[in-house]
């Protein structure tokens, strides 16, 4: 998977959350313990529940904060949690990031291109974590067990 792109951000944002009808398994959940339980980000799961533009130098942890503690006026979630998505539309590219329980999971095959999605195995094989505006951990399973 690809890794969120670093530092301050510039673009358009939408956010995604559960469905109230999705089972209780889907929702706040850390994106290894949903795909280790035999569930996945399935994007018809999701509503979308904002959708405006990324001010110059807005970085994934300011909108943490912002969607936490100043929701924008037209913003109808609940505060940003584990297992929403934060859609990021950047330099013509798309991007989707599960919030996990540390930072951000890639989930941009699963979401926004499930088809392709669908063609690789159900297990957990890799994810990348924003930890803050600088850095990243990249988790991969091999034969030995964890690559960090």
């Amino acid at each position: 998977m690809a890794s969120p792109r670093r530092g301050r951000l510039s673009g358009k944002i939408s956010i995604y959350q559960l469905k109230e009808d999705v089972p209780r398994d889907y929702h706040f959940r850390g994106y290894r313990e949903l795909t280790e339980s035999g569930l996945s980000v399935t994007p018809d799961n999701y509503q979308k529940v904002y959708e405006g533009t990324l001010e110059p130098g807005v970085t994934l942890e300011g909108l943490w904060e912002t969607f936490n503690l100043n929701h924008p006026e037209d913003f109808t979630g609940h505060s940003l949690s584990m297992s929403d998505i934060v859609v990021l539309k950047q330099d013509g590219a798309e991007t989707a990031h599960y919030v996990d329980t540390i930072g951000y999971a890639d989930v941009t095959e699963p979401f926004l291109h499930p088809e392709r999605a669908a063609e690789q195995t159900a297990s957990y094989d890799e994810a990348t974590y924003h930890l803050d505006q600088e850095s990243y951990l990249y988790v991969q399973t091999s034969e030995d067990g964890y690559d960090y």
